[in-house]
């Protein structure tokens, strides 16, 4: 299996702007399951489920804001 690994900026922590910071979250592969993706956060690895990882954003982007 390929091993891949996504940086996502973050932009904010607990409501304070961090653009300064340089701060990421790694998204990854699992290395076993392809349903599986690992989010490592502040050195902190954590094992989800990949189609609940994009429920998840679709659902919270999905409130009639702009």
């Amino acid at each position: 299996m390929i091993e891949v690994t996504n940086e996502v900026r973050i932009l904010e922590t607990n409501g304070r702007e961090t653009l300064t910071e340089n701060k990421t979250l790694l998204v990854m592969s699992h290395l076993k399951r392809r349903n599986y993706v690992v989010l490592c956060i502040e050195g902190q690895n954590y094992t989800v489920r990949a189609d609940d990882l994009v429920n998840a954003a679709e659902n919270s982007t999905n409130t009639g804001m702009l």
